[in-house]
C-alpha cells in the first residue's frame, strides 16, 4: 500500500487528534482513506493514510480520474 504521511506541529495536536479519532471511528470504509498508523514524535503528531491518486478538487474537475477511479455508494 501507498501511503501519506502528515506531521502536524505541537500548535496543531487538537486538529491531529480529531483527524485520528474521526478515521478511527469509522473504520474501514470503501470511500474514506484507511488510516494506517499514527504516533507522537517528540512534539510532532504523525498520521499515517493511504494514499489517494488525486485531490477532491481535482477529482470532481477532472474526467479521466472519475473514469480511472471507482466510487462506491450504497
Amino acid at each position: 500500500m501507498d501511503v501519506a504521511v502528515r506531521a502536524y506541529l505541537e500548535s496543531s495536536s487538537k486538529y491531529a487528534k480529531r483527524e485520528i479519532e474521526n478515521l478511527r471511528d469509522v473504520g474501514r470504509h470503501q470511500n474514506i482513506i484507511h488510516l494506517a498508523y499514527s504516533e507522537v514524535q517528540g512534539t510532532r503528531f504523525c498520521v499515517v493514510l493511504e494514499l489517494f491518486e488525486a485531490n477532491l478538487f481535482d477529482f470532481i474537475r477532472t474526467p479521466d480520474l472519475q473514469e480511472k477511479i471507482e466510487i462506491k455508494v450504497g
